[in-house]
């Protein structure tokens, strides 16, 4: 598992046991910070996020990243392969997790290729949730419950 400094922002390695009664618990390897901050995993989020993904038909991919573990596909095209979506979301969440320090409240980042639109926003303080859309913008009716899961709410 890997969990982000609250304080500095640099990569920890973690061992499963960090986390405890719903709490992830380390001291940051780089500058010693105490972080403690809530980590919850839904099992269901991916069946959620399935749900509403497919009312849209603007989302062409979708998948969730979780530190070292292979994505979690949600919906993906035959014509791309999850190691390809598992390499090209790593460079977009490691790069949104560099800007991270200077700008601490920026949550997601956006790239347009050609005519597709990908996003990365992030889920935690350690996942990142990846989207290919045909739109730059999605409706607000599909936004708001997908960005209510990922921060561990209901929709």
């Amino acid at each position: 598992m890997i969990g982000f400094c609250e304080d500095c922002g640099a990569k920890n390695h973690l061992s499963e046991d960090a986390v405890s009664d719903g709490v992830v618990r380390f001291r940051c390897s780089a500058c010693a910070y105490p972080n403690a901050y809530a980590h919850s995993e839904d099992p269901e989020t991916p069946q959620k996020l399935s749900g509403i993904i497919q009312t849209c038909p603007e989302i062409i991919a979708a998948f969730l990243l979780e530190g070292d573990n292979p994505p979690v596909v949600i919906r993906l095209p035959g014509s791309l392969k999850p190691s390809d979506m598992a390499q090209l979301g790593l460079h977009l969440a490691n790069s949104l997790i560099a800007v991270t320090p200077l700008f601490p409240g920026i949550r997601e980042q956006r790239v347009c290729i050609a005519d597709k639109h990908l996003s990365v926003l992030r889920v935690g303080k350690t996942g990142f949730f990846c989207m290919i859309t045909k739109v730059p913008d999605l409706p607000d009716s599909v936004m708001s419950p997908i960005q209510t899961l990922l921060e561990g709410g209901h929709a």
